[in-house]
């Protein structure tokens, strides 16, 4: 006989949870643009066209299909195991929009939906929660659902989700050495994985944690394992454009690490062609940067200029949606904001010129310069500045977990600042 005290409370837990997320969540599909899904067939179906959107980086639309799965799952009783999986992707593509008051509750519902099983969807959801405790600075919260998503999987061998579980855990690890240590174990591992889009989701993974971590004091067989499982990810069956992009990324960072620089080059062209559409916005102001970065090394100084110029404004259009901590943990100002503002400050300020065109590029530079430090005070307050609208107005909008770094901001904006005057001065 069914529980039905406990069937209501859940139907109400449900409700209050897709109130909140159809609430933060871009574009809900509760308009008329798109019907509801009535069935668990219909139901499914949508979710799996949701995943394959936040698959290619088209977090919004997949929002959309995943609201009309959280309205319509409502009304279906009996199916917790389509309950968990509603609420699992709902919730994960929430976090990737950076909502993560709305993404908690749906992973940790779906979580207790998956207490009894499928062990493939428990492990899924642990990941998930895993990636969440990371991103906000919980290194040990994302060990133990870590923990528990490997125990969830066990029986799976080395398949590419416990894989996927097992690079979280490793990204949780507090010794930088011993991350190293275990991505190259890891790396050598999905060797064997067939090259399927599963797998090269944790090939890519795998390879950018080994260029974020890694250092030449490593030695280069991590060098070798990236190459290899960035190779691997392009060589397979028709992966999505995204992917590509992300891997041509990855390939001409690696390269530019080895001082191959025309060759990186002509990745960060093909990566640009390919995402032309300029749906991948961060990711182009990430090739934008590396691009000006190598001009300004093979000694193209104001092609390096334009590039870096586009990439500002390619990020400034997505300000409000790049989240400050990324799923895998890093932050986004460490990995794009700061690394992208401070190259183009670097070079304005080398920029020849007398008069106005200096003046002009001083101008941008202190600008660019007010872009790091938002994001700088954002990162350690956990709200949104902005300095150069209102001076002083405060949004909050959430705790960060790098709250140390803001001594680490003075120091560097000090000796930009010390950089820049004996232009000031002759200005």
């Amino acid at each position: 006989m069914p529980n039905l005290m406990l069937e209501a409370q859940m139907r109400l837990d449900l409700i209050a949870i897709t109130v909140l997320a159809l609430g933060v969540a871009v574009g809900n599909a509760a308009s008329a643009e798109m019907p509801v899904p009535v069935s668990a067939a219909e139901i499914r179906s949508v979710v799996l066209r949701g995943e394959q959107l936040r698959d290619n980086g088209e977090l919004q639309a997949a929002q959309q299909q995943f609201d009309a799965a959280l309205q319509a799952v409502v009304d279906v009783k009996g199916d917790v195991g389509l309950l968990a999986a509603v609420e699992a992707a709902a919730g994960y593509n929430l976090f990737l929009l950076n909502s993560k008051e709305a993404a908690e509750p749906l992973l940790k519902a779906a979580y207790r939906n998956t207490e009894t099983g499928p062990d493939y969807l428990r492990g899924l959801v642990g990941l998930y929660l895993s990636e969440l405790a990371l991103a906000g600075g919980d290194r040990q919260q994302a060990l133990q659902y870590a923990d528990q998503a490997e125990a969830a999987l066990r029986s799976q061998g080395d398949s590419p989700l416990r894989m996927s579980v097992a690079l979280s855990r490793t990204a949780a690890g507090e010794d930088k050495s011993g991350r190293v240590a275990a991505l190259l174990e890891l790396a050598a591992r999905i060797e064997g994985l067939p090259n399927d889009f599963p797998a090269a989701k944790v090939r890519l993974k795998t390879a950018e944690a080994l260029l974020a971590e890694a250092a030449p004091s490593d030695g280069q067989g991590w060098v070798g394992a990236a190459y290899a499982a960035l190779d691997k990810v392009l060589a397979g069956a028709n992966p999505p454009p995204r992917m590509r992009v992300e891997a041509l990324l990855g390939m001409a960072r690696l390269y530019r690490q080895q001082n191959r620089d025309r060759e990186a080059l002509a990745l960060t062209e093909q990566a640009l062609a390919l995402a032309g559409d300029r749906r991948y916005l961060e990711l182009l102001a990430e090739l934008e940067a590396l691009q000006g970065d190598l001009l300004l090394r093979l000694g193209q100084q104001v092609p390096a200029l334009r590039a870096y110029e586009q990439a500002v404004n390619d990020l400034l259009a997505i300000r409000g949606d790049l989240p400050i901590n990324l799923p895998d943990g890093r932050s986004a100002i460490d990995t794009v904001i700061d690394p992208l503002h401070r190259g183009y400050v670097d070079l304005l300020l080398r920029q020849a010129g007398t008069g106005d065109s200096e003046q002009q590029a001083l101008n941008k530079a202190m600008s660019s310069m007010e872009a790091i430090k938002e994001a700088d005070l954002q990162d350690f307050f956990g709200a949104v500045f902005d300095l150069g609208a209102n001076p002083g107005r405060l949004a909050r909008t959430g705790v960060s977990g790098n709250r140390h770094r803001l001594p680490d901001f003075v120091d560097r904006q000090a000796g930009v600042v010390d950089e820049a005057w004996p232009a000031r001065c002759a200005t």
